[in-house]
C-alpha cells in the first residue's frame, strides 16, 4: 500500500525522496570518504617500480618521512550540535603510562602503570569521552597504518630493521593526546609488542607547547598566516559566496537544528555531522540530508583560505616552518651528513595535511579522512643528475608535484626549487 502511494506522488517529490535515499546511503559510515578506511583494511602502497619506466635502474630508498592524520575520534568541542541529539558516546580505548624521571634511560622494568578513565557522565557530552578522544576505530586504523607500513618497506623492500630500532626513527606530534596515540598505535603496528621482553623499551615522542608548534598551522610563530586569514574573508568571492550560498543555506538550517541562524558553526556542525556518521549514531533525516551542502561549504571555506593570497604564499604562512624541517631531515641524507633517522613519523590533523597538499599544488579538494597518510620517499637515484629523486604518495596514490616536469619521481633539483619558495625567510 505504501509503494502504491509513492507511485502515486508527483514526480519533484519522488525526486526528493529517491535524493534523500541516496545521501542517506552515501552518508553511512561504510561508504563516507570522511570516515577513513574501515578497521582491518591493508594499504596498497605503490611501488617504485610503477613510477619509472620499465628499463631504468631500482631507484634506492634512502628515506622515509610520513605526514598522517589521526585516527577516528570523538567531537573535539563543546557546544551543541542540534537540538534533542540523542547520542551518547562510549569510548573504551584508554591510556597508561607512569612518570619517569630518567629522561635517558631506553628501556625499563614497569612493575605498575596507571590508567587514565573518564567518568561516565561527568564529561561534556553524553557518556565517558573526553572531547576529541581516539576511538577504538580510531587505534585499529593507525594499527593497520603500521601494519601497511611494515609490509611495504620491511616485508616488500628491505628499508626498515624487521625488529624495533629505536635509532632509526623519529615520531614527532602535536601534544594533542589524539595525535600521539595514534603514532603510538602506528608503531604497534609496524613493529607489534614483543612477547618475550622483560623489559619495556622507551621510544622518545618529540613535542612542544601548542603556542609554539610548527607541526600545524600556527599564527603564533607565523603572524602574517593571521592577517592571510582574515583578508581571505574579505575578498569580492567570498562575499558573493556568503550573500548567495551560505546565508541562505543558514536559513534553512536554523529550523532544523534548533539553532539561530548566526550562532551556528559550520565547522563544528561538519564535526558534529561526521562523528555521528562515522560511529553509525542517529542523525534525523531532515539534518542529514543537508550534509552534501555543510560538506561543500566547509571545503570551499578551507579552500579560499589556502588559496589567499596565493597557495604558495599561504603554503609559506601555514605550513613553511614545517616544510623547513621535513627538508631538513631530506637533506642530511642527500649530503652525506647523516644516515638516520631513516624513518620520520609526523602526527598531526586534518586541517595540517590539507594546506600541505594545496601548498604543493596536490590537494584534491576532498577533505582529508581520518588516518589519511602522505608518504614522502628519499631515493638515490642514477638517472637524474642530481643523483636524488622525491616521491609523494597520498592514501595509495601517486603524486605529481608540479614542477617536476610531470614525473611521479621528482628530480631533487626540482624538489628544492618548489621547496624554496614555501621556506620562511627573515624580509629583514
Amino acid at each position: 500500500q505504501r509503494l502504491a502511494e509513492i507511485i502515486r506522488m508527483p514526480p519533484k517529490y519522488l525526486v526528493f525522496i529517491v535524493l534523500t535515499h541516496l545521501i542517506l546511503i552515501s552518508a553511512q559510515s561504510s561508504s563516507n570518504p570522511y570516515c577513513g578506511r574501515p578497521p582491518g583494511s591493508v594499504r596498497n602502497i605503490p611501488s617504485i617500480e610503477s613510477s619509472i619506466p620499465d628499463d631504468a635502474p631500482i631507484p634506492i630508498l634512502r628515506q622515509l618521512q610520513i605526514y598522517m592524520r589521526h585516527g577516528d575520534r570523538m567531537i573535539n568541542k563543546n557546544g551543541i550540535c542540534w537540538v534533542n541529539d540523542t547520542a551518547i558516546y562510549n569510548c573504551t580505548l584508554t591510556q597508561s603510562g607512569t612518570p619517569n624521571p630518567n629522561p635517558t634511560e631506553n628501556q625499563t622494568s614497569l612493575p605498575r602503570l596507571y590508567r587514565t578513565k573518564y567518568m561516565e557522565g561527568r564529561n561534556y557530552w553524553p557518556g565517558n569521552c573526553q572531547l576529541g578522544q581516539l576511538t577504538q576505530n580510531g587505534y585499529q586504523q593507525q594499527m593497520d597504518n603500521g601494519k601497511s607500513i611494515r609490509h611495504q618497506y620491511i616485508d616488500l623492500v628491505p628499508f626498515l630493521s624487521k625488529s624495533l630500532n629505536t635509532s632509526e626513527l623519529f615520531i614527532r606530534s602535536d601534544n594533542a593526546p589524539r595525535t600521539i596515540q595514534s603514532a603510538q598505535s602506528s608503531l604497534k603496528g609496524l613493529y607489534p609488542d614483543e612477547s618475550d621482553a622483560i623489559d619495556s623499551r622507551i621510544i622518545n615522542f618529540y613535542s612542544m607547547d601548542h603556542i609554539m608548534d610548527d607541526i600545524t598551522p600556527n599564527s603564533n610563530i607565523c603572524p602574517l598566516l593571521s592577517q592571510y586569514n582574515t583578508d581571505s574573508l574579505l575578498t569580492p568571492e567570498v562575499g558573493l559566496h556568503n550573500t548567495t550560498v551560505l546565508d541562505p543555506l543558514l536559513q534553512e538550517l536554523s529550523p532544523v537544528l534548533g539553532i539561530p541562524a548566526n550562532n551556528i558553526q559550520m565547522s563544528h556542525l561538519y564535526d558534529c555531522l561526521n562523528v555521528h556518521i562515522c560511529h553509525d549514531l542517529y542523525v534525523p533525516p531532515q539534518i542529514l540530508a543537508f550534509y552534501p551542502q555543510v560538506q561543500a561549504e566547509r571545503i570551499y571555506s578551507e579552500n579560499a583560505s589556502y588559496n589567499y593570497p596565493n597557495s604558495t604564499a599561504y603554503g609559506l604562512t601555514s605550513n613553511g616552518f614545517l616544510i623547513q624541517e621535513m627538508y631538513g631531515f631530506f637533506e642530511s641524507i642527500v649530503n652525506g651528513s647523516a644516515t638516520d633517522p631513516r624513518f620520520i613519523l609526523w602526527s598531526s590533523h586534518d586541517t595540517a595535511v590539507m594546506p600541505f597538499l594545496s601548498a604543493f599544488g596536490v590537494w584534491n579538494h576532498q577533505w582529508c579522512p581520518y588516518a589519511a597518510m602522505l608518504i614522502m620517499e628519499l631515493y638515490e637515484y642514477s638517472v637524474y643528475s642530481s643523483g636524488w629523486a622525491i616521491r609523494y604518495i597520498f592514501n595509495d596514490e601517486v603524486l605529481v608535484l608540479p614542477g617536476c616536469n610531470g614525473k611521479e619521481l621528482c628530480d631533487w633539483d626540482d624538489y628544492q626549487n618548489i621547496v624554496q619558495n614555501l621556506i620562511p625567510y627573515d624580509p629583514s
